[in-house]
């Protein structure tokens, strides 16, 4: 399981940032807001690897997405 002992506020972010499904939750919300309803595996994955990559440091990430392909794509542009 994932445990952690809490004893302050930054041991509360460390633990939610260290959990397994942190990366991959916040990259299927940020998606869905900005790209499409339905993302797929593959774009929530890809873009939890950018999270990860970019210590979960969100403005950098969300910027990164903003930049890319995916976020201009015309497949998506009405969702």
């Amino acid at each position: 399981g994932h445990e952690r002992t809490i004893f302050k506020m930054r041991d509360l972010v460390d633990a939610i940032i260290a959990h397994p499904g942190a990366a991959q939750g916040l990259a299927t919300d940020l998606l869905k807001a900005y790209v499409t309803p339905e993302p797929s595996c593959l774009m929530v994955t890809e873009f939890a690897k950018i999270i990860r990559a970019q210590n979960f440091n969100l403005r950098a990430a969300v910027a990164m997405l903003f930049k890319s392909n995916l976020f201009y794509n015309r497949q998506f542009a009405n969702t």
